[in-house]
């Protein structure tokens, strides 16, 4: 159309009502104008919703499931898709914090990033399927390509680099720091790996410094 005014030609609502866009009826689009302050965009966001609050949605089938979750983000094809009672999660990539369901407070960014959650809370996940299999795991810190993918229950972990971290599965309290760093076990506690593992990696237990591959 030409010479529209924006003031009276738009697409939208006159009262204080959410605008709602749909697709093959089913919603497609929501932005509130009061509470409970959703704004959503993509084919099925937050079609479940009943009282969540302060959610925002961006990708075909994203916060799928959610029904009383609140300040959640999920941007991404089926990001935080099976969400429903968690808080303050922010997921971006494809399939983002996928079957997270009560887990709060955590941060994927990423394809599969923290995909297998459901209860973990208060990790980050920076990467590639970066903390993929985590499922009840609390407070990991993760950043670089499957960095700590196997890990699944294990809490307090951090690994940085390309596979940091990638074969612990349960054990607490790790630092595993550069390209492909990894645990002397899949449950081991309280360690320090520097470096790569298929050559000359170093690791600290308690206080004391050992040389994985060769004694110096």
């Amino acid at each position: 159309n030409s010479g529209t005014n924006p003031s009276t030609n738009f697409i939208g609502t006159t009262d204080a009502k959410a605008l709602q866009i749909k697709v093959y009826n089913q919603k497609s689009g929501w932005i509130d104008y009061d509470a409970p302050y959703n704004t959503a965009w993509g084919y099925q966001i937050l079609v479940n919703n009943t009282s969540g609050i302060a959610n925002t949605a961006s990708g075909y089938l994203a916060l799928y499931s959610n029904n009383t979750g609140s300040g959640n983000t999920a941007s991404g094809y089926q990001a935080l898709n099976s969400n429903t009672t968690a808080n303050g999660n922010t997921a971006s990539g494809y399939q983002a914090l996928y079957t997270n369901t009560t887990g709060s407070e955590n941060t994927a960014s990423g394809t599969g990033a923290l995909y297998s959650n459901t209860g973990g809370y208060s990790n980050t996940a920076s990467g590639y399927l970066v903390l993929f299999y985590n499922t009840t795991g609390d407070n990991n810190t993760a950043s670089g390509y499957k960095a700590l993918y196997s890990n699944t229950a294990g809490n307090n972990n951090t690994a940085v680099g390309y596979m940091a971290g990638y074969n612990i599965t349960t054990g607490n309290n790790n630092i595993f720091i550069g390209y492909n760093a990894q645990p002397s076990s899949a449950t081991v506690s309280n360690e320090v790996t520097i470096g790569n593992s298929n050559n000359n990696s170093y690791r600290m237990y308690a206080a004391s410094w050992t040389n994985a591959s060769d004694a110096r």
